[in-house]
């Protein structure tokens, strides 16, 4: 075993060579808690300070948004700081242009990096220039449609052979609407199918009929006083079949010995013989493994190339109707950027010479097909098109990873294309650990390794399946207190009545939240950081501090819900919650939908927003009234019972009212306030009202973001069906995002998180299952292996068409899931900061998705017993005074409605300064505002490096864009060409730095304050696009500000005189802002080509 001393000395060379050797490529392997993100903002610096790249020429790669403001963040405020403490002008000049160039220097996701690729060759990429990105949901609305005029096109053109065979052959059109699904996930994956023969179901006819006939004599006439056993009914109904049917219809005979294809127990107390009901019950198992198994395993196959066969041209339709109405989904951003750089070594030169370093964060999680890319726009040989060949130019790259923490092989993931790209980067550059801990106190780190040392590969041992383990040095050290608990303790769950999952979750979540607000009132501290003296600081823990992981998320409602009785804010993500709540405004929509819908009426009437008995509804009929809608009645005639469903009923007009008036999102947040459901949901007694009432605040988040949605009421409703019925809303919390709140989440979202306080929470609901799929990356074209389910009923399903070859591919693919399953483990375990509490539930460890902890939990302590109570929430005694603060919300309203600043632009103060007061007279030849877009976008383009053979292609695409007439496009082509020509342009491209199209926007105070009247006191915020500003030698500044007025030379004094202020505007707030001297501010009209000094 390599030593402490050994791996902290490798661990300092490793951070050494990460800021020095800047002409190495690297692949940093970096622990959990090892400061990854400072390693690489730390090279970015480097980079820039040894001149290798400017801050445009890099880009960074990071799995989330989130990482990737965190690390824009970091990166700007290092260089500031080393702007701060430049020694010189020359060093401060150097990150002040870093600095200047951030926004050009891309850090974002690789979905957002293929996007802006796509963006700047999209002719190239075979996309309308005009493309979008379109999410998830989208997606999928677009996939169901396509489905459905695929199946169109097919029954048009007479072509519906496979599809009918297939439903000969006990398929459903919504089994294959499933697998196609499944399969558009993968376009980039070859599947593998392999032609099968047809089994031979003569082995079920002939062997099938004697076993019944032989069981049948030792079933009782009559059912037991217990009920028949499961292999009891399976032998009665066959019986019965083959009574009424036999055996001659192959598909029928499917449906029955499917019944047998299962572990059928056998009570043998309830068969007239209790040795034959043994013999029997053996004779079956065998044959269900001699010749059933086979069966179906032969059938399987056979049926598994025809279905493949019919969906892949669905799949391959579904693609070219996408793409063709310039929509790309997260997958076709990836492949068509990979297409692009593949297809072209000019294409691969132009991007590596405007990407000189590109740096790649949580490169073990990523899409593989994000190693192509990485390997292509770095290649040193740009001919290069393999990127399993291509070699990263000398530090162009900088990988960053931790394999031990590969956990999204569900989302493409490959620890196997991992490998192969730590291989290639270690013949071309090196591989350098990263191994010192500064998250987690010394003895976390101490259990981490004891636990997971012995279930990760050696690290000399190469796997395919698994990472080596490399030890984790802990660098912060125990806290010392009563009050400072540190370390590893567990929190067992005793026995529950028949294991249930939900008894077994509530115990957990009792203890646990009890735990909680125990240690929150003041009987836990936290140990945060040290003094000057190197003592540890310390302060009590509080809500935010702690950090609750499930593996699965059915229970995370639960969790907050319990928290909540205590008197804890819990903050979810990832959880599936049905409120009470969601399920009445859904209602509510569907019956306002469908005014004629008497039972979704009835619904409403009867749910939680009226809460109308059916002894009132009966006394309302009784007394004339209907139920409908448009049917009103006298509140007068009616019983005090009647009148409350007409007072309902009335409720409800007004609603349909709004629904057909306003936008719909409008008019549904407008009932919501009007009937008070968030703060009913909020206060209104029951648990989880915090998540009840944020979950309904997603919800209209979540419609706003429908454009549809947002305004016609059918497709609102038709949205909310599909969220609270098929896309399961996520719950959330009024808390979200207050950093107050105990975090709540599923282990996959806590990826990247930490918290002093961890708990692994509950231990119930793991299931060992076998694979579905296989992918194999590393062949020349990726190849996927693909079984094919369908729903048995609402829990279990069934296999109905596989691979050939597909035991030997399961079994492969069950290493890597069990491979990663224990990485999710070494996620979990490295959360913890200074405390890590796990659930374990002992009385059945296969469904504890914390069991294989077991072992190394043995000689941890048991959490000691909370008394902490759940909190009585307060009654109130007194009524609050309405009326008075209506009155002050009124007063603040006003208050707020008067403007405190007014906003202009730098051309109208101009104008309203003198310059609009000259008179000048327009050319009936002028060719409109959208032709000096043109100019000006055409100008910018050509001045910020763009080649001028391109320029015509991109006039082409702004014109249409800026809607402009296309035959301008040739005269703003030659005004371009003539102003490159003129001496104002040779000055621009040979000054220090340049900027086209500067917007900026600046408060200020007006020298004399603005009229009373309008609320204003002065303030402005002023706004303004300078054309081109650029700095020459001398370090003086010139402001140009084009001009595409069609005018005679005669005219040109009054348009300079008109448009002088607008320029010298221009110039007086450049100075103010940068502090820089304008020496020069001038006029370039493009109609003559004069440049005029103002």
């Amino acid at each position: 075993m390599i030593n402490e001393a050994s791996l902290l000395q490798t661990d300092a060379e490793a951070r050494r060579r990460i800021l020095e050797e800047l002409d190495t490529t690297f692949l940093v392997e970096a622990g959990a808690g090892s400061g990854k993100t400072t390693s690489i903002v730390g090279r970015m610096i480097a980079v820039i300070r040894e001149g290798k790249a400017e801050a445009r020429q890099m880009a960074a790669i990071t799995f989330t948004n989130k990482a990737a403001a965190e690390l824009m963040g970091r990166f700007r405020m290092r260089l500031e700081q080393e702007s701060a403490k430049a020694a010189t002008d020359e060093e401060r000049s150097l990150w002040d242009e870093a600095l200047r160039q951030l926004p050009a220097c891309f850090i974002g996701t690789i979905h957002a990096f293929c996007g802006r690729l796509l963006r700047e060759r999209p002719i190239e990429a075979g996309l309308d220039p005009a493309f979008r990105e379109i999410d998830e949901s989208e997606d999928l609305e677009l996939r169901e449609r396509n489905w459905d005029r695929y199946l169109m096109l097919l029954e048009e053109q007479g072509a519906t052979e496979l599809l009918d065979e297939l439903i000969e052959l006990n398929m459903t059109v919504e089994d294959l609407r499933a697998v196609y699904h499944r399969v558009s996930q993968y376009e980039d994956v070859e599947i593998f199918t392999e032609p099968a023969e047809k089994p031979d179901f003569s082995w079920i006819r002939e062997s099938l009929p004697p076993l019944l006939e032989e069981a049948a004599p030792y079933i009782p006439t009559y059912e037991p006083e217990k009920g028949w056993d499961p292999l009891q009914k399976a032998i009665r109904l066959a019986l019965r079949y083959l009574d009424t049917k036999g055996t001659n219809d192959e598909m029928s005979l499917l449906q029955l010995v499917k019944l047998f294809d299962r572990g059928l127990s056998v009570t043998q107390n309830r068969w007239t013989d209790k040795r034959m009901a043994k013999q029997i019950s053996d004779k079956f198992q065998q044959w269900r493994i001699t010749m059933l198994e086979p069966f179906f395993t032969k059938w399987r196959e056979y049926l598994h190339p025809k279905v493949v066969a019919f969906v892949r041209p669905a799949v391959r339709y579904n693609r070219e109707s996408r793409l063709e109405e310039g929509k790309l989904n997260f997958q076709d951003l990836l492949m068509k950027a990979a297409e692009l750089l593949r297809a072209d070594s000019e294409i691969r030169r132009y991007f590596a010479g405007r990407i000189e370093v590109l740096f790649v964060d949580e490169f073990q999680d990523t899409d593989p097909i994000q190693a192509e890319m990485m390997m292509l726009l770095t290649g040193a040989d740009p001919a290069e098109a393999d990127w399993r060949k291509a070699v990263p130019r000398p530090g162009s790259l900088f990988v960053v990873g931790d394999p031990k923490q590969s956990i999204y092989r569900f989302r493409r993931a490959d620890i196997s294309t991992y490998n192969f790209v730590k291989s290639r980067i270690a013949a071309s550059g090196a591989v350098l650990g990263l191994n010192r801990n500064f998250r987690s106190v010394k003895a976390i780190g101490d259990y981490v390794n004891y636990a997971f040392e012995s279930k990760f590969a050696a690290p000399d041992q190469a796997s395919d399946f698994q990472a080596p383990y490399v030890r984790m040095l802990t660098q912060l050290p125990n806290p010392s207190g009563k009050k400072s608990l540190h370390g590893v303790y567990t929190m067992h769950v005793p026995k529950q009545d028949f294991d249930r999952q939900l008894d077994i979750a509530c115990w957990d979540a009792e203890r646990m939240a009890s735990y909680i607000a125990w240690a929150c009132r003041g009987n836990l501290t936290i140990t945060v950081d040290k003094d000057g003296n190197g003592h540890a600081l310390t302060r009590p823990a509080a809500p935010g501090d702690l950090l609750i992981l499930v593996k699965y998320r059915k229970y995370i409602g639960l969790y907050a819900a319990m928290l909540e009785r205590y008197g804890l804010p819990s903050e979810t993500s990832g959880s599936e919650t049905m409120t009470e709540e969601l399920a009445a405004v859904r209602s509510l929509a569907q019956a306002l939908n469908n005014p004629l819908d008497q039972v979704a009426l009835l619904a409403v009437l009867r749910g939680l927003l009226f809460g109308i008995s059916d002894d009132e509804l009966y006394h309302y009929r009784r007394e004339g009234g209907r139920i409908y809608l448009y049917a009103s009645r006298e509140e007068e005639a009616l019983s005090e019972k009647g009148a409350k469903v007409e007072e309902a009923l009335s409720a409800l007009r007004k609603y349909a009212e709004w629904s057909r008036s306003l936008p719909a999102l409008s008019a549904l947040s407008r009932m919501l306030d009007d009937m008070g459901l968030i703060a009913a949901a909020a206060g209104g007694g029951a648990s989880g009202g915090a998540i009840r009432s944020g979950t309904l605040i997603k919800l209209l988040e979540t419609l706003q973001q429908d454009a549809d949605a947002a305004v016609d009421w059918a497709a609102l409703t038709a949205r909310l069906v599909k969220l609270t019925e098929e896309e399961a809303l996520e719950s959330a919390s009024l808390f979200s995002g207050s950093g107050a709140a105990v975090r709540i989440m599923n282990l996959h979202k806590a990826k990247g998180l930490e918290a002093p306080v961890v708990f692994l929470a509950c231990p119930c609901g793991n299931v060992d299952h076998d694979a579905t799929e296989h992918i194999d990356r590393l062949a020349e074209r990726p190849k996927g292996y693909f079984t094919i389910s369908k729903q048995r009923d609402s829990y279990t399903s069934e296999v109905i068409a596989q691979p050939v070859g597909w035991a030997e591919r399961n079994e492969t693919e069950r290493l890597f899931m069990h491979a990663e399953t224990e990485r999710l483990l070494y996620v979990a375990a490295t959360r913890a900061k200074q405390l890590l509490i796990v659930s374990r539930y002992p009385s059945r460890p296969a469904i504890d998705p914390w069991s294989l902890l077991a072992g190394s939990l043995q000689h941890q302590l048991e959490l000691d017993e909370a008394n902490a109570k759940p909190v009585i929430p307060d009654e109130l005694q007194i009524m609050p005074d309405i009326q008075g603060w209506s009155a002050e919300r009124r007063s603040r309203l006003e208050k707020a409605a008067k403007p405190s600043y007014r906003s202009a632009s730098v051309t109208g103060l101009a104008k309203s300064a003198g310059g609009g007061n000259v008179p000048i007279r327009r050319s009936a030849e002028g060719k409109g505002m959208a032709y000096g877009i043109l100019v000006h976008r055409c100008l910018q383009a050509l001045g910020e490096g763009m080649d001028v053979s391109d320029l015509p292609l991109f006039c082409k695409m702004a014109a249409q864009e800026e809607e402009a007439e296309e035959k301008w496009i040739e005269p703003a082509l030659e005004a371009v060409r003539k102003t490159a020509e003129s001496e104002l342009w040779e000055r621009c491209m040979r000054s220090v730095r340049r900027y086209f199209e500067f917007s900026f926007q600046a408060a200020r105070m007006e020298s004399e304050p603005a009229d009373s009247a309008d609320g204003t006191a002065g303030a402005i915020l002023l706004r303004g696009v300078i054309d081109l500003v650029f700095e020459e030698q001398d370090g003086g500044w010139v402001i140009a500000d084009f001009k595409t007025d069609h005018h005679d030379l005669s005219q040109e004094e009054r348009l300079t005189a008109y448009y002088r202020p607008q320029v010298k505007a221009y110039a007086e707030e450049w100075e103010r802002l940068t502090g820089g001297k304008v020496k020069e501010a001038g006029l370039y009209f493009l109609h003559s080509h004069r440049y005029v000094v103002v």
